[in-house]
C-alpha cells in the first residue's frame, strides 16, 4: 500500500480495479507461493479498509489484464515497471495489447528504490567493489515515497475473482508476508543504513 505509485495514479483516477494475475508461466517455489499468498491476504485487507478490493485472476497475464479491462470499461491500465525477465516480456506483451485496444498504458517505477541502470561506475559496467558502489548509492536521489491512497473507488459491479493462490508444503520457518507484518518485523535501530553511517 506505501510505496505503490501505480496504485496510487491509477487511486487519481474515477475507479481502479486492483488486479493479481497468477500467472502459470512465473514460476515459484512452494515457499514463495505461501508468502505471496499471505502477501495477497493482507494487500485485499489493506484495499477494503480503504473502500477497495483485489481481484485475483489465473492464466496468462496479458490475457487477463485484457479480459478486466474489457469487463470494466477500463480506460487505462497501469502498472509499476520491473527488470525481471519474465516481468519485461509481460511488459512488452501487455504493451502491444493495450496499443491495439487504443488503451493508454502507463508504468511507474517498480518497487526499487533506485531504478535499474542508475548506479554505474564512471567507466560503464558494473561495481565489482562495494564501497564505490556504496558512495554512488549514498549521492544518488532516491524515487520519492508514495503515500497510501486515502481511500479507493470501485467499479461495480466489481469483476469476478479467482481464490487467493495455494501453496504446497513449506519451511517451517518463514516469515510471515505482507506490509503489516513487515512494518511489525522492521526495527528503525537496527536498519541498513543506520548501520552503515555509524549512528
Amino acid at each position: 500500500m506505501h510505496g505503490n505509485p501505480g496504485l496510487a495514479a491509477a487511486a487519481r483516477d474515477e475507479r481502479v480495479v486492483p488486479l493479481y494475475v497468477d500467472d502459470p508461466d512465473r514460476l515459484t517455489n512452494p515457499n514463495r507461493r505461501a508468502f505471496l499468498r499471505e502477501s495477497l491476504a493482507d494487500l485485499r485487507r489493506s484495499l477494503r479498509e480503504l473502500g477497495g478490493d483485489l481481484a485475483v485472476r489465473r492464466g496468462p497475464t496479458v490475457d487477463q489484464v485484457v479480459a478486466v479491462r474489457a469487463e470494466t470499461g477500463a480506460e487505462g491500465v497501469v502498472g509499476a515497471d520491473d527488470v525481471g525477465r519474465f516481468e519485461t516480456g509481460v511488459r512488452e506483451r501487455l504493451a502491444a495489447a493495450c496499443e491495439r485496444a487504443r488503451t493508454a498504458f502507463r508504468l511507474t517505477h517498480g518497487p526499487s528504490v533506485v531504478g535499474p541502470g542508475r548506479l554505474l561506475p564512471s567507466g560503464g559496467g558494473h561495481y565489482r567493489v562495494f564501497t564505490p558502489y556504496w558512495r554512488t548509492w549514498s549521492q544518488t536521489r532516491r524515487a520519492p515515497e508514495t503515500p497510501e491512497p486515502e481511500r479507493l473507488r470501485t467499479p461495480d459491479p466489481f469483476p469476478g475473482s479467482d481464490e487467493l493462490p495455494e501453496a504446497a508444503a513449506t519451511a517451517t520457518a518463514l516469515p510471515e508476508g505482507g506490509e503489516r507484518a513487515a512494518l511489525e518485523r522492521f526495527d528503525p535501530d537496527r536498519a541498513y543504513r543506520r548501520r552503515w553511517s555509524g549512528s
